[in-house]
């Protein structure tokens, strides 16, 4: 075996990985044998896959949160939200405080209005914040409006929301 074998320890774990160098005699750290920017770089990497796994979640649980929304499911609709969860809607003039206050909002604006909401772009912040450009349809008298939604996460479920329209 003239050729160096690459063993990992544990899953995923490269501070653990072991090279082999050949005929078995000697076993060093990964991090020995290519150094430590080479290392470096590598948890970079792995941190970045990390963050843009945890954006992909967070855009899938928004897109989920949007057709439960145009389903006009309240009692799934409000399962998106903390029990202590406020959502300010400077169009309509008021916040909404806990899943009553939501229940409240969805029921008039989006249930009432037969209120459709198409996803136009999500920017996600951070692993807590997110930003989401929608156009809402429906049976109000513009029939179609351009809308945001700033989100703050808590605990996998919406803590905050702040709602408007764009004119």
């Amino acid at each position: 075996m003239g050729y160096s074998q690459f063993h990992r320890g544990k899953k995923n774990d490269l501070k653990n990985s072991t090279i082999y160098a050949s005929k078995g005699l000697q076993i060093l750290p990964f991090w020995l044998i290519f150094g430590a920017s080479e290392f470096s770089l590598l948890n970079n990497a792995k941190q970045q896959l990390h963050e843009k796994l945890k954006d992909m979640e967070i855009e899938k649980f928004i897109e989920e949160w949007i057709a439960v929304s145009n389903s006009y499911d309240t009692e799934k609709y409000l399962t998106f939200y903390s029990e202590d969860a406020v959502l300010d809607d400077p169009s309509v003039g008021k916040k909404f405080s806990g899943k009553n206050g939501i229940k409240e909002y969805y029921e008039s604006y989006f249930i009432g209005y037969k209120t459709q909401t198409k996803k136009v772009n999500i920017a996600v912040k951070d692993e807590n914040q997110a930003h989401l450009e929608v156009v809402f349809t429906g049976d109000f008298s513009e029939g179609k409006l351009g809308g945001t939604f700033d989100f703050t996460f808590k605990e996998g479920k919406i803590s905050f929301v702040s709602a408007d329209l764009l004119l």
